[in-house]
């Protein structure tokens, strides 16, 4: 038999997770086997986004509470979506996309894991920007 360079393997196994890492995606090698003939049998697990819950808190006290904004309206922004390999970077960008609507004060997704699977939800925490403010106005028609 040939002799299997642990190390090697080691570095294998880091290289694949790296790349999953540099990627912005939640991956890594969760079982390793050596198979006869010295082929190695790799299974990467794949964190996939399950559900995207919208929550708004509220400004002062950071609480839940209903916001104006419809909940669908935030979700069509979105790239990420239900059922892919959940990918921070992407993530990060729909963060980017819902402040640059101007509707936001604050948005962050926090990712939960969903019991012992692979899957996660995305809990989506939204403060909305004050609203515009009283304005007032009239006119006197002559006639």
């Amino acid at each position: 038999g040939k002799i299997i360079n642990i190390r090697h393997l080691d570095q294998v196994i880091k290289s694949i997770n790296g790349w999953y890492q540099e990627r912005g995606l939640t991956g890594m090698v969760s079982y390793a086997e050596i198979l006869s003939g010295g082929i190695l049998r790799l299974q990467v697990s794949e964190a996939e986004v399950n559900n995207i819950n919208i929550r708004f808190l509220d400004r002062r006290t950071g609480e839940p509470t209903i916001g104006k904004t419809k909940p669908e309206t935030i979700l069509q922004q979105l790239t990420t979506k239900k059922g892919q390999a959940y990918n921070r970077a992407q993530v990060k960008r729909d963060v980017e996309t819902i402040l640059t609507m101007g509707i936001m004060e604050d948005v962050t997704i926090i990712p939960q894991p969903v019991g012992d699977s692979n899957k996660v939800d995305l809990v989506m925490n939204l403060v909305e920007r004050k609203s515009g403010g009283f304005s007032a106005g009239g006119g006197i028609s002559s006639g």
